[in-house]
């Protein structure tokens, strides 16, 4: 994750950095967080379930939800 980061812009990290939780899908071991960003942009990320942590199940692309 370091070495992804590290190649963006500042503004662009602090920016997706900031998340303010909207609401969260559950769906048996899996989930979708919707949220918006430091800039007010809606976004989702996919939550999965593992060892009674909730964990990114993926990285999808910056800007807007599915």
């Amino acid at each position: 994750m370091a070495g992804f980061l590290s190649k963006m812009p500042p503004a662009v990290v602090h920016r997706t950095a900031e998340v303010h939780p909207l609401s969260l899908r559950v769906k048996g071991a899996e989930a979708i967080l919707v949220y918006r960003d430091g800039a007010g942009t809606p976004n989702d990320m996919p939550l999965r379930r593992e060892g009674g942590k909730w964990r990114v199940n993926f990285l999808t692309g910056l800007g807007g939800t599915r």
